[in-house]
C-alpha cells in the first residue's frame, strides 16, 4: 500500500507540489551545469579561479519526507488511527 492512499487530499497535494518542486529544483541544477558548460569557453586570464572561490556554496535541500512531515503536521484534526510507529 503505498503511503498517498492514506494521506488526505490536502496532503497529497502538498506533497505532490512538493515533488514538483524538487522536479524543478534538479531541473534548475542541470540548466545551470549547461549553461557554465556552454559559457566556459570565455574564459579570461585568472578569472576562473578568483570566482571558484568567492561563489557561496549552496545550502543543503530538505528532502521529500520532511517536507511531507511537516504538510502532514499542520492537520491538527486529523485521524491518526492509520497511522504506523516504526
Amino acid at each position: 500500500m503505498r503511503i498517498s492512499s492514506r494521506l488526505t487530499p490536502t496532503e497529497q497535494q502538498a506533497a505532490a507540489l512538493v515533488q514538483e518542486a524538487s522536479a524543478a529544483a534538479v531541473s534548475l541544477e542541470e540548466q545551470a551545469a549547461r549553461l557554465t558548460q556552454a559559457v566556459s569557453v570565455f574564459k579570461l586570464a585568472g578569472m576562473a579561479q578568483r570566482l571558484k572561490t568567492s561563489l557561496p556554496k549552496a545550502a543543503p535541500q530538505p528532502r521529500l519526507a520532511a517536507a511531507m512531515a511537516i504538510a502532514g503536521s499542520s492537520n491538527k484534526g486529523s485521524d491518526n488511527q492509520n497511522w504506523e510507529t516504526f
